[in-house]
């Protein structure tokens, strides 16, 4: 069973959640999400594992609603790249100009 660590960090209405996964690898991530909406609960979610099998485990509530929602982000990014505009611009406006312009080009 693999065993996680969480830590909670509290100033007025943020919390701060901190997780680490205590594996065999001595450079596993620690993943931390900082949030004023969800609370400094824990929550009960499936991995599926390199066999096949299901596992489940605890892990903040902040992170299981991330990547729940995580999926279109990732699919808007793929479908933003498909129509590639690079323009070479030393001018930070005009590549955030850019990058809106294709992201409404997948929207529409």
């Amino acid at each position: 069973m693999t065993k996680f660590y969480f830590r909670f960090y509290y100033r007025d209405i943020c919390v701060l959640s901190s997780w680490i996964e205590g594996t065999h690898c001595p450079n596993s991530p620690v993943i931390m999400m900082l949030s004023n909406y969800h609370e400094a609960k824990y929550a009960k979610v499936n991995r599926t594992m390199k066999d096949g099998s299901k596992e489940e485990f605890e892990c903040p509530v902040a992170i299981e609603s991330y990547n729940k929602i995580m999926g279109g982000v990732d699919l808007a990014d793929q479908m933003t790249n498909v129509y590639v505009l690079d323009r070479k611009s030393c001018k930070w406006w005009k590549q955030v100009f850019f990058r809106l312009l294709m992201s409404e080009v997948v929207n529409s």
